[in-house]
């Protein structure tokens, strides 16, 4: 026995609403995720890194030790425009870099300790 046409109509229309409205949740989630600011820290120096640790106005993201060539990308979220800074321990004893103005919303940031202790940083906007 089929089902009366207006009975499929009404579950066709639900089915295309959901399936809208799931690719419109997709898109305000790729939009979001595209606007939030990441930084990555990446371990060139050629040895273990300890006690590694990305600060960003009143947040502070833990990474513990990185390998030697190890890359971590963190989500942060500054609540003003301020700089990020870097704090670790490797061969060369206690590091503190401050890196240059980022503020919430779209900025990439890339930290990357080299031999020696030395950090080079990249910070872009990111554009749609």
């Amino acid at each position: 026995m089929s089902r009366p046409p207006v009975r499929r109509f009404i579950r066709g229309c639900a089915l295309a609403f959901a399936l809208m409205l799931a690719l419109a949740a997709g898109f305000v989630w790729y939009l979001l995720d595209r606007f939030q600011t990441r930084a990555t820290v990446v371990n060139a120096s050629g040895a273990a890194l300890y006690e590694v640790v990305l600060v960003a106005d009143d947040q502070r993201h833990t990474i513990g030790a990185m390998v030697a060539g190890e890359r971590r990308t963190l989500r942060v979220s500054p609540t003003e425009a301020n700089g990020l800074e870097l704090r670790f321990r490797g061969a060369s004893g206690l590091v503190r870099h401050e890196a240059g103005y980022i503020e919430a919303g779209g900025y990439r940031c890339t930290l990357t300790v080299k031999p020696g202790g030395e950090v080079d940083e990249a910070i872009t906007l990111v554009d749609l």
